[in-house]
């Protein structure tokens, strides 16, 4: 079918290379819940062109909603794309939450586009379906299927490599709307299926990372959805913030040549602009490739990676969007041959200008502190690196996405907290402290109290041992981030007051019957101390 064969009244909208037909539109609009970025490849003459074969991809999703749709891409296509008999469904995962080929029966939905079961999507276009009645939720696992009639142009192949996970399966025939089906190959690459969007009317938006292979995952446990990404949706979630959350990360991008995918810059406009309903972006790991595997002569210069930062960040801010800068990861015994003195000093050399005021960066994600051990900061934790001194393993990149402070997300830039869920003494990571609303040892005897004149004292008794020194401030919250820091904010999202602890581990926040405020890297009694007041022993 040609794509301009849509039934009568459809209208196409053409917008960054995507076409959308206008078919029985709602208010709400679409948000992505999952993607990947596209890249250009080829497809062995072994699979015969995919030709009548059905394509089966496993995707996770990272908010629901009330409605879906899916986007095949031909972006790098030379010739059109057929594909037929298009479904959606929930997937079926092993025990251990691994992929397997099968859907969940009475789950399937079958996709159309304009009306259509059949599409040809134009090549260089990516094509969004029809809206499916579809009710998904978070952290839930989807499948696609789709039914390839003719030969792709085998050569000018639209797929993402690194999947990080078996959940692209093929089978013989036309078997998309079928429950099991029988196998002829599995892998770990997405082929033409780009995004999954939803219809959330609670959700303000999406945030996209764009990145390399840190973002794509690569070195997180295989089949498991272990991501930074991930992690930091299911903290959203948890935190009752329904913000998509998009990775477009590819393994060995980079931001200024072209190569494992094209380059940040190039690629920016398709992969953050044209996300549906994107408010943020964070924008990660690209810089480390510039960097790598060169010798020192032909390193980029630090100007010109800013420059570069600088292009797309104007291009995000053009679009409103908010720009987030990750700082680098550490690079710490890579050989010298694939890291050098050089780089290692431009790595600093960027690092300390995002955090600086004159960045125009909108918020930092602290990788760098987040993941680097404090007695060694030019390397990872050892209990982060996945071995090649290069990719955090899953820890670290839980550590990536507790560095996210939640507060980017909100209008105010203040994290959303839980009360404290003990009834003394104590705050764990995400809970935190309002005004009036006193943290009180167990004995009763000590209090750390946030007044209403912006100070957080520790009372014994009507007696201050410690203040935060904050007088003349309209107080929000003091809480315990995720990174492990301590921090009081004004009612403008302002820091008043922090323990300056990101990336030692805080994760419990003791009000002792000793009279002395303890942040510990854990909750045993093996815990060590990583900040406190210096008020004990009453």
């Amino acid at each position: 079918m040609n794509i301009k064969k849509y039934s009568a009244g459809a209208i196409l909208f053409l917008s960054l290379g995507m076409i959308s037909a206008a078919h029985a539109q709602s208010s709400v609009p679409w948000t992505g819940t999952w993607a990947v970025a596209p890249q250009q490849s080829t497809i062995d003459a072994s699979f015969n062109g995919l030709a009548q074969q059905t394509l089966r991809q496993i995707l996770h999703t990272s908010i629901g909603g009330s409605a879906a749709r899916v986007q095949i891409s031909n972006t790098f296509g030379q010739q059109p794309l057929t594909v037929r008999d298009v479904h959606l469904a929930q997937a079926v995962v092993d025990s251990n939450g691994g992929p397997t080929s099968s859907t969940i029966p009475g789950t399937d939905h079958v996709v159309t586009f304009g009306g259509f079961t059949s599409v040809t999507v134009p090549a260089g276009q990516t094509l969004a379906s029809d809206s499916i009645a579809f009710v998904t939720t978070p952290q839930e696992d989807l499948m696609v299927s789709m039914y390839f009639p003719t030969a792709v142009d085998s050569a000018n192949v639209t797929f993402h490599q690194n999947g990080n996970q078996n959940g692209m399966f093929l089978a013989a025939g036309d078997v998309s709307g079928s429950s099991t089906i029988n196998t002829t190959s599995a892998f770990s690459s997405y082929f033409y299926l780009t995004n999954v969007d939803v219809q959330n009317a609670a959700s303000p938006g999406a945030v996209v990372a764009i990145g390399a292979s840190i973002t794509d995952g690569l070195n997180s446990t295989f089949n498991t959805n272990h991501r930074w990404t991930n992690d930091l949706s299911a903290r959203l979630n948890t935190a009752g913030l329904p913000i998509g959350v998009i990775n477009e990360g590819i393994s060995g991008n980079d931001l200024l040549r072209d190569g494992a995918g094209q380059a940040m810059i190039t690629r920016f406009s398709r992969d953050v602009l044209s996300q549906p309903n994107v408010k943020w972006v964070i924008v990660s790991d690209d810089i480390i490739n510039d960097l790598s595997n060169l010798p020192s002569d032909q390193e980029p210069s630090f100007n010109s990676l800013v420059a570069g930062v600088q292009q797309i960040m104007s291009q995000g801010h053009a679009a409103g969007i908010k720009f987030y800068c990750s700082t680098l990861t550490p690079n710490g015994g890579r050989p010298a041959a694939q890291w050098s003195t050089g780089a290692e000093a431009i790595r600093e050399q960027i690092n300390a200008f995002f955090l600086s005021p004159t960045s125009g960066c909108d918020g930092i994600v602290d990788q760098d502190t987040a993941t680097h051990d404090p007695n060694m900061p030019l390397q990872y934790r050892a209990s982060f690196d996945s071995g090649d001194h290069l990719h955090p393993n899953d820890a670290g990149h839980q550590a990536i996405a507790n560095a996210v402070n939640l507060g980017l997300f909100v209008p105010t830039g203040i994290p959303p907290i839980k009360a404290p869920t003990t009834s003394c003494t104590a705050l764990l990571t995400g809970e935190g402290l309002i005004p009036d609303h006193p943290l009180v040892s167990c004995d009763g005897r000590f209090m750390l109290y946030l007044q209403d004149d912006g100070n957080l004292v520790l009372y014994f008794g009507n007696t201050p041992l410690w203040s935060s020194g904050t007088v003349g401030h309209i107080p929000s919250e003091a809480t315990l981030l995720a990174d492990g820091n301590f921090v009081l904010y004004d009612n403008n999202g302002k820091v008043l007051f922090q323990s300056n602890t990101a990336g030692l581990l805080g994760q419990v926040l003791d009000m002792q019957n000793d009279g002395n405020l303890v942040l510990y890297n854990g909750t045993t009694a093996t815990a060590s101390p990583v900040f406190d007041t210096n008020t004990c022993c009453r």
